[in-house]
């Protein structure tokens, strides 16, 4: 049941330590208050479960340095990162929530967590994630398939794509 009134407003949030690039902005949304709040938190727990055992994510940047720690490279390699550019505008948001539904048919402890199929799970994700409404400066706007920044769920969402494409990779 929804329990907030509030449409989901957005802010600029200029990127400072970018002054290379004209100090570029980036668009946050808040969903404080709104419908989606509680939703995206109950999504979350559903799905968050589908990455505990991935070796691509980690929980924080502590966890992330603790492991590039005990990495130990053979004489001659040598060690790098990418950086994921716009990692949310860049999900495409239709084939992630088909592999999101994919990985919890296959998942055998979902029923612990949710009484909702993977087909129900995909629509409350299309639902929330392919059109996006806020308003800025008391306008109204709305985007399509990029999912919101500043919204939890869209971490969980972006994560798992992530990991897949990595994995495909690999």
């Amino acid at each position: 049941n929804p329990s907030g009134a509030l449409t989901p407003s957005a802010s600029v949030a200029i990127k400072a330590h970018k002054p290379s690039k004209n100090y570029p902005a980036r668009v946050i949304t808040s969903h404080i208050g709104s419908a989606q709040e509680k939703l995206a938190s109950h999504l979350i727990a559903i799905i968050n479960p589908l990455l505990r055992n991935s070796p691509y994510i980690f929980k924080n940047s502590a966890e992330f340095v603790k492991k590039m720690r005990e990495i130990k490279l053979r004489p001659g390699s040598k060690q790098f990162s990418y950086n994921a550019e716009a990692l949310f505008p860049s999900v495409p948001i239709g084939d992630c929530i088909k592999l999101i539904q994919d990985k919890l048919a296959n998942d055998p402890s979902r029923k612990n967590r949710t009484h909702l199929n993977p087909q129900d799970i995909a629509n409350l994700l299309t639902l929330y994630l392919e059109t996006t409404d806020f308003t800025f400066n008391d306008r109204h706007h709305t985007t399509n398939d990029s999912g919101p920044i500043g919204l939890s769920l869209m971490v969980v969402v972006s994560n798992l794509w992530m990991d897949h494409t990595i994995t495909t990779a690999i």
